[in-house]
């Protein structure tokens, strides 16, 4: 049956062609919510980025039934952002060094959703970055009574390469490597 209200009666007819008639009985034929689809455009999986690139994300979605009314992007789970509007799109730039693995999700006007397999893109750190360092000590704001030892450390690291030394300066003047 088409999709729709519909009302059906039953009739019994005896060896004498004598009739009767059931009741009628009401029903409504519904088309069950179908989940759009949802594929992963672009970038292409194993694709390599330099650090800091803005990277466009594209993703092709369609709803048999209704209409697609949002796509959202994640990036190792963390959701990327999300586009209520063909094409669907955003625009990842914050990605740190390594390899990530990104998806889209479809949602239709029924609420139903559907996901893209994972692609992966490795984003490459600039060739000799420079490294990170936090001091840890002295604490920021600490008041220290003279005379004094100070006990003077750092964090240090380099995702391109070691460190090879720390200096602390007061002001302008070196005062330990």
């Amino acid at each position: 049956l088409p999709a729709g209200a519909h009302t059906l009666t039953a009739v019994a007819t005896d060896d004498d062609g004598a009739t009767a008639s059931s009741a009628p009985v009401a029903f409504t034929v519904s088309i069950p919510n179908v989940p759009p689809t949802v594929s992963w455009t672009s970038p292409a999986s194993g694709t390599s980025y330099p650090s800091g690139t803005a990277i466009p994300l594209l993703a092709a979605a369609f709803d048999s039934d209704g209409a697609v009314v949002k796509v959202e992007f994640f990036r190792d789970a963390t959701k990327i952002g999300e586009d209520l509007v063909a094409p669907w799109t955003v625009t990842w730039s914050d990605g740190a060094p390594g390899t990530h693995a990104l998806k889209a999700r479809a949602t239709d006007d029924d609420g139903a959703t559907t996901e893209t397999a994972a692609v992966t893109v490795t984003i490459v750190p600039p060739a000799n970055a420079p490294p990170t360092i936090l001091l840890t000590s002295p604490s920021a704001g600490a008041t220290i009574v003279a005379p004094a030892t100070v006990v003077l450390s750092a964090s240090a690291s380099d995702a391109d390469g070691s460190v090879a030394k720390v200096e602390f300066f007061s002001g302008a003047l070196l005062v330990a490597t």
